[in-house]
């Protein structure tokens, strides 16, 4: 499966989901003028990556997978997006793939962290929070 790879703008971030570096990373600030065309295509990779890549993963026990967060900002209809791809990398981790959340934030930026920590209790999943 190829990899979904975006680069950031100024006002969405940087894309790097691949199968292969087995990471899915959002890097940079969220704030598409249009936050559906920007973030369906994210889901639907996600919806292939699922159909074509779990099973196997699982079966050849490929390791740990990671979801990492490095978002200096996002905008509140960027929330829906990403608990909509929390959730499904919680279904990715019910199916027995292993996957880590990391949640990166600046040490001054405790609303990043407490955002973070609200999406970690929403979804329910661990994540890991990362000071830079």
């Amino acid at each position: 499966m190829e990899a979904l790879i975006r680069d950031a703008s100024a006002y969405t971030p940087a894309l790097n989901f691949s199968p292969a570096l087995k990471i899915f990373e959002l890097k940079g600030v969220s704030l598409p003028e249009n936050v559906i065309e920007f973030y369906t295509p994210v889901l639907g990779w996600l919806d292939k990556f699922e159909n074509e890549c779990i099973e196997p993963a699982v079966k050849n026990n490929s390791g740990l997978h990671r979801l990492v967060f490095r978002l200096s900002y996002y905008n509140s209809g960027t929330i829906r997006y990403l608990i909509a791809i929390l959730n499904k990398i919680k279904r990715f981790i019910e199916k027995g793939l292993k996957v880590s959340v990391e949640w990166h934030y600046e040490k001054e930026d405790e609303h990043l962290l407490d955002s973070g920590k609200e999406l970690s209790e929403l979804t329910e999943l661990p994540f890991n929070y990362i000071e830079s």
